[in-house]
């Protein structure tokens, strides 16, 4: 099997929603029964909660080691050791679709391995893929989330989430800035300006993508404009963030925050192939605005309670 057959994507709160359930002595009856039923539904090989990139490192914060590790098992438990496969993983394959859908329209689209059991490719790490699966055949992907989320040594963990947070507030910043330059814009202008701008970002990602096909610039080129100017689009990781970048960018009280863009990113992998993602309000509105449930046909809502519910 090489992909869930029925995954649910969960926010960070979601899924402290539920640890808090397991094992706070003061959760409510309701709270405790809703996980029972999620229980027993993975149990039964009904659906999984896949973990992602964005779970682990903020589950990595959690200073106290024995609430991290409670999460960190419940995530196991709950996933069946199925993870989300890191966003670059993820964009490799839609882009290859994409540019051979325009270069080679008579070839069948691949499908794309949105899921992983193999721990490393959620960070992306491809010259990690052998050790990953050597590992996994050893500790199991289950075993290998709690084994890395235990940090042993505190060291590692500070900087683990040092770096993370670096990189985080320099992104935050350069959206910030983008805001500020282009506040007197129309939210139209200011959606072209975010789409060419990633298009420009991502230019040696198309390189190594019509490498990868057989193709080369100057055949893609030679597209009228109208299907150039479609690509990002044709990419549902960059539709959904462009999506719900520019629906946030038109809340112009609202500042940008740190967590926007761990939120967008998640969203951004998870919407295209969970059968239901479960997040903020605020992320859940505006996806509805946007039209992304219909779009990609993913359930998208704000309540852990509505969950059991809707699983099969």
């Amino acid at each position: 099997m090489d992909a869930p057959s029925f995954a649910i994507y969960l926010d960070q709160n979601k899924w402290i929603e539920l640890a808090r359930a397991r094992h706070r002595s003061d959760a409510s009856s309701d709270d405790k029964a809703n996980l029972h039923s999620i229980e027993d539904a993975v149990v039964d090989g009904r659906v999984c909660f896949p973990v992602s990139y964005v779970h682990i490192m903020e589950t990595a914060r959690i200073g106290n080691q024995t609430q991290r590790l409670q999460l960190a098992e419940l995530m196991a438990e709950l996933s069946i050791g199925w993870y989300l496969a890191g966003r670059q993983t993820i964009v490799n394959q839609e882009l290859d679709n994409a540019l051979s859908a325009l270069l080679e329209p008579e070839k069948p689209a691949r499908r794309v391995a949105a899921f992983t059991r193999n721990l490393f490719l959620v960070f992306d790490d491809y010259g990690g893929q052998e050790r990953g699966r050597v590992i996994s055949s050893v500790l199991g992907p289950q075993e290998m989330l709690i084994d890395f989320l235990s940090f042993d040594d505190e060291n590692v963990r500070l900087l683990a989430i040092q770096r993370m947070s670096k990189s985080n507030d320099e992104l935050t910043s350069r959206i910030r800035k983008r805001r500020e330059r282009t506040a007197s814009e129309t939210v139209e202008v200011r959606d072209r300006i975010y789409r060419a701008s990633l298009f420009l970002e991502v230019q040696e990602k198309f390189t190594n993508s019509l490498q990868r096909i057989g193709r080369s610039w100057p055949e893609l080129r030679k597209l009228p404009d109208s299907q150039m100017a479609s690509i990002l689009d044709r990419v549902p990781c960059w539709d959904v963030e462009c999506t719900l970048t520019s629906q946030v960018e038109r809340q112009k009280t609202r500042a940008t925050e740190g967590n926007d863009v761990y939120d967008i990113g998640a969203l951004a992998s998870a919407i295209p192939y969970c059968d239901v993602v479960v997040t903020e309000k605020l992320w859940t509105h505006l996806c509805r605005v946007a039209g992304l449930p219909t779009k990609y046909k993913t359930r998208i809502v704000n309540s852990i309670r509505e969950v059991a519910a809707m699983i099969p």
